[in-house]
């Protein structure tokens, strides 16, 4: 998942979404940037066999991208801003 405009230092919190609709607080980060390219890995204790999305509140934002069964990984190809 890639989130445009966010200043460095801005409270994010995440959240997992499963099948069933309920929504799970998967913990908080600092947004930090810099110019090394590199992207952050979350990672979450909570099973992630049972999880259909992934959600990220920053500010007044929440984005969110799918979690696939096989990969485990969010696509950064399905963001979408509400």
């Amino acid at each position: 998942m890639y989130v445009k405009g966010v200043s460095s230092g801005t409270l994010c919190r995440v959240y997992l979404r499963s099948d069933e609709g309920k929504l799970l607080s998967a913990g908080t980060f600092r947004y930090r940037w810099g110019d090394d390219g590199s992207f952050p890995i979350l990672s979450s204790a909570l099973d992630l066999s049972k999880t259909k999305a992934m959600e990220v509140r920053v500010g007044g934002h929440a984005y969110f991208a799918p979690v696939a069964d096989t990969d485990l990984e969010a696509s950064s190809t399905h963001n979408r801003e509400t």
